[in-house]
């Protein structure tokens, strides 16, 4: 789509193709309102910049109860929270910006720069396996913040894949300057895991398993095509 202004994604196109995936093109005109397609390994959303509409959210999280796999990378530049997305993962989304003046990229030599935030925060989850042996950083470029709700059903498992440096805080008002407080340094969560065993099976293709990414670009061609850890974010994930 021409008009749309979201950084590209060839490389992660690509590496799923090589990882044997075939690849098909999911919304409300190819019939996500109704369901999705029974033959679909994992969903993929990416960048959303809309809510989701009840029916389209409705099939998602029926796709998940019946053991779907997702991976979602959302953006705090949209302003949305997703919670029709995140209540059934046990997730919160918030549309603030993080950054950090300690570990961050450098692409334009200005404060802005420090949105680009650098981190070797992992969990011993396995979709950062790699990342965390190797001691590879990853990059989020515009990330927001995501949270674990603080009640949702107990068969329900959150694990933080990946958290910011603690020096991060949350840019509130966007002028790149830790204004603490009211901004907080800490190691925000910017990738979750999430795990639902189905009652009564120990089978995998029965669980749910779901990758969320607090920033798309993450795994945007401009990282990708310079970051090892971001690389292996996808893949492992």
């Amino acid at each position: 789509n021409p008009s749309d202004q979201r950084a590209p994604v060839a490389l992660l196109h690509a590496e799923l193709k090589a990882q044997n995936y075939e690849l098909k093109q999911l919304s409300g005109a190819e019939g996500l309102g109704q369901e999705v397609p029974k033959d679909a390994a994992a969903v993929m959303v990416l960048g959303p910049t809309q809510q989701f509409q009840a029916p389209e959210a409705r099939a998602l999280a029926e796709f998940a109860a019946r053991g779907g796999k997702l991976f979602l990378a959302l953006d705090p530049e949209s302003g949305l929270n997703f919670n029709e997305l995140m209540e059934p993962l046990g997730l919160k989304f918030t549309a603030i910006l993080l950054a950090n003046d300690v570990a961050h990229a450098r692409k334009t030599y200005t404060p802005s720069d420090r949105t680009i935030i650098a981190t070797r925060t992992y969990s011993s989850h396995p979709s950062v396996t790699t990342n965390g042996r190797s001691g590879f950083p990853v990059f989020f470029n515009g990330a927001g913040v995501l949270e674990e709700l603080p009640t949702h059903p107990a068969e329900l498992s959150v694990d933080f894949a990946v958290r910011g440096d603690p020096a991060t805080w949350n840019d509130l008002n966007r002028n790149f300057q830790p204004d603490t407080p009211p901004e907080v340094r800490k190691a925000w969560a910017v990738a979750a895991a999430v795990t639902r065993k189905k009652a009564g099976s120990t089978k995998v293709e029965d669980e749910l398993r779901a990758l969320v990414l607090a920033d798309s670009d993450a795994i945007a061609d401009e990282v990708l095509g310079v970051s090892k850890g971001n690389g292996y974010l996808v893949i492992d994930g």
